[in-house]
This record gives structure tokens, C-alpha cells and sequence, in this order.
């Protein structure tokens, strides 16, 4: 199920602050139940909307795919939190890149269940935008089972 709630951003960004993307992967520690996952969300849409954090995240039974957006410093402390999370292991930072424009902007943490959903499975590139950014290509990457 794909959920997306509005998160107010810019009153919590300087001129001087570098905006990134940072996706990361893991394994989890065993498999959420529906009401587990629909916890984690709104945990993460609080949390985030407050440090003013924008993304996806994407779980498929057996692993997560996270794409966190925001101040650099912000996103940093934020992955040493999520590293130490006892719902996942083998986690693994993959991009760090600066950006100019959110691409999740709208959402503080929109979620995908893939054990639930097949929708965003079938979602082809080209549908989201003409030219895509990295961080969709690799959501539509993991939900076709090809990273992890």
C-alpha cells in the first residue's frame, strides 16, 4: 500500500545547507507483520516531517530499500540511527549524492509493501518521468528483484 503524507521542508533548510539523496539497503531480521510496517511508517512520517526528511521506503518480506532526502548532516545522524534498528541488519549505504530537488517532496516517508502490492512492481520506468532520477531507477530495480 502506498501512503504519502505532506512534509513542510523548507523551514528547516539554510542557504548554506547541502541538500542529498542517500539510498540504502538491508536485510531484515525477520518478516513484518501488516501492522509492524504500517507502525514503521508512521514512525518514520513523524519523525522525519520534523527534521524536515523526504523519501521512499520499500520492504518485500525480506529486505528494505530506503530513500532518504534532506540536509546532509540531518541525513547522516539519521542513517547511524537507522543502522542500529534491531528490525534489520547487513545495512548497507549504496548513494550519496547531492541534489538540487527533492523527488519525494510531498512525502515524509511514503511507503511500499511489496508483500501487499504488486502496483509499484509493475510500474515501468518511463511512467514515472521522462528522465527519471537515480534514486527511482533504483526502487524500480529492487521491486523487480534485481539489488539488494
Amino acid at each position: 500500500m502506498l501512503k504519502k503524507t505532506y512534509c513542510n521542508y523548507f523551514r528547516h533548510f539554510s542557504p548554506f545547507t547541502m541538500l542529498i539523496e542517500f539510498i540504502y539497503t538491508s536485510t531484515v531480521t525477520r518478516p513484518l507483520d501488516p501492522k509492524e510496517v504500517i507502525n514503521l511508517q508512521e514512525s518514520c512520517m513523524h519523525n522525519n516531517a520534523q527534521k524536515g526528511v523526504t523519501g521512499m521506503l520499500l520492504y518485500d518480506g525480506q529486505h528494505f530499500m530506503q530513500v532518504l532526502e534532506g540536509d546532509s548532516q540531518t541525513i547522516e545522524t539519521l542513517f547511524e540511527t537507522i543502522k542500529h534498528d534491531s528490525r534489520h541488519f547487513e545495512v548497507s549505504a549504496i548513494i550519496r549524492n547531492p541534489i538540487e530537488n527533492r523527488n519525494f517532496a510531498a512525502w515524509s516517508m511514503g511507503v511500499v509493501d511489496l508483500t501487499k502490492t504488486m502496483d509499484f512492481k509493475n510500474t515501468k520506468i518511463k511512467d514515472i518521468r521522462k528522465s527519471p532520477p537515480l534514486s527511482h531507477k533504483l526502487l524500480l530495480a529492487f521491486t523487480h528483484n534485481k539489488i539488494y
